[in-house]
């Protein structure tokens, strides 16, 4: 009988991205089990293959599924092709940006794909001159200017983006929501469909209208600027909705950078909630910054939130060393950022902790991808299922990230569903999908 309840709820389906290969696959959110795989790999371009010269791969950081007006099921995606030169030029490390890509199946998930959109690089034309980070080559505004140096090319591009939100579409075009990782700021930008669908994206991608920002840096001598923004890089998660005060953001950003006072560094992470309610600004930051000591969460990646809570994937909560070790967690807030409880997962060691879903029936999708991040992967990649404690009270303490994690309290996730795993696989994020 639970099992025929839990057949019945909606949503049926997660999408679950595979960080370090070309798939994702559609997974029973009642029962955990595998329904079936989207082999993408030929949505790639050639810098996602190996060459006799070079290794490549493609980060896959999301994808997410939807339904078009039509019906049809589409996956969308944000990847990073990366990867390392051959020994005679001494294994160069290779950064070549970030891609995000609409993939339509007509057919059903797996069948025959199809690129409605794809996005890698971006015209800032239409932001205000003062607010721009980029220079821009005057005879084209979807190329930076030459004579720049590297770093300054990358904030003419999108930067190891991590996630984003389809916000509409019209005719001619998708507009989306996109946490530009390491460009450290947030984008919206308006994506041309393309007018004939095709199985691979083209070797020069498709520029994308940039229509607003947040973030990028707090330097008031660098265009492009947000007031507030202080010390925060790496924008890891994100989540985007509007009520009648504007639009609202909530972050999770990994590293913060600042002097010895601030205690900032990689792994020094924090949760913020923005508004745009009379220009974009900061409505709070947790942990709230100390000026008497370290004040931060280690690691935090996926984010979500519904109504009476905001949930992060806590990556090395359990850690005892900031951006290293292993051990995380599912930090619970509330809506206006004051802590609650972690969330572990009984009778499992979760490893590193990157996605938390809510499925909108009570229950979450828990997402270990078991690694930092290193290319080959371990073999206990998992995703839970599960449903919030019983007791869901405020533990009383400030949820301040410590080595002995004293201001820290680790409750139970209920009703577990046996993990799914996926050997040789990194999961990197859960969202909830129609059924295909």
């Amino acid at each position: 009988m639970l099992l025929a309840l839990l057949l019945a709820c909606r949503p049926a389906w997660l999408v679950v991205s595979d960080l370090h290969g070309d798939k994702a696959f559609i997974t029973n959110a009642a029962t955990g089990h595998i329904a079936g795989e989207v082999d993408v790999d030929g949505t790639w371009t050639d810098d996602c293959r190996v060459s006799d010269d070079l290794h490549r791969f493609c980060l896959v950081y999301q994808s997410r599924g939807r339904a078009l007006s039509d019906g049809t099921p589409e996956i969308d995606l944000t990847f990073t092709p990366v990867g390392s030169g051959d020994e005679s030029d001494g294994d160069t490390f290779l950064d070549l940006g970030g891609r995000l890509a609409g993939v339509a199946f007509p057919d059903g998930y797996g069948k025959d794909p199809q690129i409605r959109w794809q996005l890698d690089h971006l015209d800032f034309s239409q932001i205000d001159p003062e607010q721009r980070v980029c220079v821009r080559d005057p005879d084209d505004p979807c190329e930076p200017a030459a004579g720049q140096t590297v770093d300054q090319v990358r904030q003419c591009q999108l930067y190891w983006p991590h996630e984003f939100q389809v916000l509409a579409e019209d005719d001619d075009s998708v507009q989306i929501a996109v946490a530009d990782t390491r460009n450290h700021r947030v984008v919206w930008v308006d994506v041309p469909l393309q007018t004939a669908p095709s199985r691979t994206v083209p070797a020069s991608g498709t520029c994308g209208v940039v229509t607003g920002i947040v973030g990028g840096t707090s330097d008031p001598a660098v265009p492009g600027g947000s007031p507030d923004w202080d010390i925060y890089t790496s924008v890891n998660g994100m989540a985007l909705w509007e009520d009648d005060a504007g639009r609202h953001l909530y972050l999770s950003i990994k590293d913060t950078q600042g002097d010895e006072a601030q205690q900032a560094g990689d792994g020094h992470g924090k949760i913020l909630h923005w508004s745009d309610a009379g220009g974009w600004h900061q409505e709070w930051e947790f942990p709230p910054q100390s000026t008497t000591s370290a004040s931060f969460v280690n690691s935090p990646h996926g984010m979500a939130f519904d109504d009476d809570h905001v949930y992060f994937a806590h990556s090395l909560g359990l850690s005892d060393t900031f951006n290293d070790g292993a051990g995380g967690s599912f930090g619970v807030l509330d809506r206006d950022g004051n802590y609650l409880y972690d969330l572990v997962i009984p009778r499992y060691d979760v490893l590193y902790a990157r996605d938390i879903t809510p499925l909108g029936d009570g229950r979450f999708a828990f997402v270990d991808s078991g690694t930092k991040g290193d290319e080959h992967a371990p073999a206990d990649t998992r995703l839970w299922l599960g449903t919030l404690p019983d007791d869901p009270s405020s533990s009383g303490l400030s949820g301040v990230w410590t080595s002995d994690h004293v201001n820290q309290e680790f409750r139970d996730v209920g009703r577990v569903v046996s993990p799914t795993y996926k050997d040789a696989w990194v999961m990197y994020s859960a969202e909830v999908a129609e059924a295909p």
